[in-house]
């Protein structure tokens, strides 16, 4: 038996969504979109913490280019009406960073684009290419390797 969970680098959800009209016209269904299409959260998911925090990012790097500490984060987010706790921020936080989505700078979390450069927000999605590629080059190496059994 192999220890699986050991073998396991990360868990990537990509998911192809129709992205209809209607989507593209609020900040907040865009945001939503994203958030899914790139298995941050489950479908029908009503939870908005997630949702408001990176909202919250966003509007911090395009707007004023520069990261933002976890206390600053909690005065945004109770500003827009969201109450969560900071163990909450702070668990979503280290869930985008994991995932490759933000990077933390001492005690200031910024998305994993140059934060003077809004147009380099496609960047971000580089760090899924880089993964999904790298696992399916092993999966071509087990499958290569499989076939050579039989």
């Amino acid at each position: 038996m192999i220890p699986e969970s050991e073998h396991i680098l990360n868990t990537l959800v990509v998911r192809d969504m129709r992205l209809p009209p209607d989507v593209t016209l609020t900040r907040a269904s865009l945001i939503r979109w994203l958030a899914l299409a790139l298995g941050l959260i489950n479908p029908n998911e009503s939870r908005k913490y997630l949702i408001d925090l990176i909202e919250v990012m966003l509007d911090m790097q395009l707007r004023e280019h520069r990261g933002v500490q976890v206390s600053e984060i909690m005065n945004l987010l109770e500003k827009k009406g969201t109450i969560c706790s900071e163990k909450t921020v702070r668990y979503h936080l280290l869930r985008l960073e994991k995932r490759g989505i933000l990077q933390r700078n001492n005690k200031e979390y910024s998305f994993v684009i140059s934060d003077t450069d809004d147009a380099g927000l496609e960047a971000m999605l580089k760090s899924y290419d880089q993964r999904y590629s790298s696992a399916m080059d092993k999966i071509r190496m087990a499958i290569t390797k499989l076939k050579g059994m039989y």
